[in-house]
């Protein structure tokens, strides 16, 4: 499972596309940001500035999942680099949790390196920004859901068979979750009450996806990881 974990934070850390893309993505969540706070009192930004995060943070965490999903294991199922794997003695559940750490700590790194650099962008620019506390709080309810969304796609990818419907498959997961949460968010008043209700039903379904990931799981086998149908 290690040399999974290495071989995967190699290929995508070594990629100076990656970076590009998280500089991409930071600048539009701080010019996002920026656009919404400039005009508005601390106490109501305060609200709208964790929406905007949560909203942010999972959209992110969509995209770059079904990116990062492509360039991996999907390219590494037509490849035929996994059946390489496989005979070679790495264990087909090795590679399923290796493949969902290693997505875990990418996206765990896009999302922390997006969320401070804009909140520290935020300060600069308009002496606005979200407390530490609250910022890990935020980040922790998050990480919680990555959790989830990391094991469930992972868990697809090596499920499913034919190419094509994975990669149409990521594609509408990643957009289900991020109209999905704006509709939610522009359906729920500001209030802090409010907004520990949609703290812990992100959490929650983070647990959720994890429980399903696990019983999807138990019927991975080498013959579904191998036989890939374009």
């Amino acid at each position: 499972m290690g040399k999974i974990i290495k071989y995967n934070l190699q290929n995508v850390f070594k990629n100076s596309t990656f970076y590009f893309q998280v500089i991409f993505l930071t600048g539009v969540v701080s010019y996002t940001l920026f656009a919404l706070l400039k005009d508005m009192p601390f106490n109501v930004s305060y609200f709208i500035f964790s929406r905007i995060l949560l909203l942010m943070g999972s959209s992110i965490l969509a995209f770059t999942t079904s990116m990062i999903l492509s360039d991996l294991i999907v390219y590494e199922k037509i490849t035929g680099r996994i059946e390489f794997l496989l005979s070679n003695g790495v264990g087909v559940r090795s590679y399923l949790f290796g493949s969902i750490i290693s997505l875990w700590i990418i996206t765990e790194f896009i999302l922390i390196f997006c969320v401070f650099i804009a909140n520290f962008i935020l300060f600069l620019l308009l002496k606005k920004s979200i407390n530490f506390f609250d910022l890990i709080k935020i980040l922790g309810i998050i990480s919680i859901f990555n959790i989830g969304l990391a094991s469930m796609m992972c868990t697809l990818v090596l499920r499913i068979r034919k190419v094509n419907l994975i990669n149409n498959l990521l594609w509408i997961i990643g957009f289900s979750i991020i109209f999905g949460w704006n509709y939610i968010m522009q359906k729920i008043p500001l209030n802090a009450k409010y907004d520990s209700f949609i703290f812990l039903g992100l959490a929650l379904l983070g647990i959720i996806l994890i429980l399903v990931s696990f019983v999807f799981g138990k019927r991975i086998n080498n013959e579904t990881v191998v036989l890939t149908i374009p």
